[in-house]
């Protein structure tokens, strides 16, 4: 049986769910048990971890705001994981620019879920 921790946080009335390295879809309880989710963290990378179909309905399942992709290829990753293009693509989107910085509030949380690149600050190893 595959087992995956993810980590739900509320700060004041948002709620962020971090889903760890997922690598099964997520079953209706378990959605149920996570929402209401305003902002995600997700892997995108593939390989050890969900691919991009099953990525794709989890997102639609949690019906979150914010969709943060993490776990993609970056210069200074040296595992085999998809780049951050193949997500961006498969959400339907031209192009992200990274942004350093995120700052979500209730008021700018929006309607429709929106994908925030953040700028990688690893170091190659």
């Amino acid at each position: 049986e595959e087992r995956n921790v993810a980590f739900t946080i509320e700060i004041g009335n948002i709620n962020i769910c971090h889903l760890g390295d997922i690598s099964v879809p997520l079953t209706t309880r378990i959605v149920d048990e996570l929402k209401p989710v305003d902002v995600v963290l997700v892997p995108t990378g593939g390989n050890c971890t969900l691919d991009m179909d099953q990525v794709y309905q989890t997102l639609q399942d949690l019906d979150a705001k914010i969709v943060i992709p993490m776990h993609y290829k970056t210069p200074s990753v040296n595992v085999e994981v998809d780049p951050i293009d193949n997500f961006i693509r498969r959400m339907g989107l031209d192009e992200v620019q990274p942004q350093p910085r995120l700052v979500v509030t209730n008021s700018n949380l929006g309607t429709d879920m929106r994908v925030v690149v953040m700028t990688s600050q690893g170091r190659p190893r």
